[in-house]
């Protein structure tokens, strides 16, 4: 009996031991308290407190888009684009999503329309003079960008869906309106491996869109799954290996 005690009582004291040991290791690499966190304001150069949207661009610049303007951030200083000079003015100061596209221009979404930064030298380009300038996505209010797996940007915005195309120079080719209507706003896009685009609508769900050829386009309703959608907000898509995850006005599908 003495000797099954001992060994019980040994076993029981190497599994605490181990659980102290590993147990202390792995909750200190879950702890909250392992990170730490700076909190930057208005006060250190950010153009205004409220961020709608955060982008890391492709020379490692952080850009921040707010409610009175568009930050770039280089993890020392602030610099601000605005309504100031010819050089750093954007469409409009309430700046609501950020993307870039292959040939290092950003595209910047307004509540105003588009404006593009030349990421090599960080001036905001001058357009009013290209035939393409006249598209109503660079006076909407745009919501959203997706750059798909062939190099076109999809914009959404407030009246539709708009398809850019380019030229190997980076030179924008063609901007089409894949759908429009005045009363349609698209919030959200996603673009699958499939390269198919997830549409998410304000009020009117979810559409699957589809390419046939050249500039042709098939737009298809969501999966019968997804019908409770139909009349819902979708604000968010979220890739998750073999899930995608949507967040709505009712809810997370």
């Amino acid at each position: 009996m003495n000797i099954w005690y001992t060994m019980k009582h040994n076993c029981l004291y190497f599994i605490i031991l181990f659980s102290c040991i590993f147990g202390e290791h792995i909750s200190g690499h879950l702890s909250v308290d392992d990170y730490h966190f700076s909190y930057l304001t208005a006060r250190d150069g950010m153009a205004q407190n409220t961020v709608n949207h955060i982008y890391k661009d492709s020379y490692g610049f952080m850009w921040f888009a707010t409610w009175n303007g568009l930050n770039r951030f280089d993890g020392y200083e602030f610099i601000r684009y605005g309504r100031h000079t010819k050089k750093d003015a954007i469409q409009s100061l309430f700046v609501s999503t950020i993307a870039e596209d292959n040939y290092k221009t950003l595209w910047v979404g307004t509540e105003e329309g588009i404006s593009l930064i030349d990421l090599s030298s960080g001036e905001v380009k001058d357009i009013t003079d290209k035939p393409y300038a006249g598209h109503k996505i660079f006076t909407a209010s745009v919501h959203t960008f997706a750059l798909d797996s062939i190099g076109n940007l999809w914009v959404g915005y407030e009246g539709g869906l708009a398809h850019v195309s380019f030229q190997p120079s980076g030179e924008i080719a063609k901007v089409t309106s894949v759908q429009e209507e005045e009363a349609m706003a698209v919030l959200s896009l996603y673009v699958d491996p499939q390269n198919r685009i997830w549409v998410g609508y304000r009020d009117t769900g979810i559409r699957v869109l589809n390419w046939v050829s050249g500039q042709t386009f098939q737009i298809y309703p969501a999966p019968g799954s997804l019908s409770d959608l139909n009349h819902g907000t979708v604000f968010c898509f979220y890739p998750d290996n073999e899930f995608l995850w949507i967040g709505s006005d009712i809810g997370l599908f």
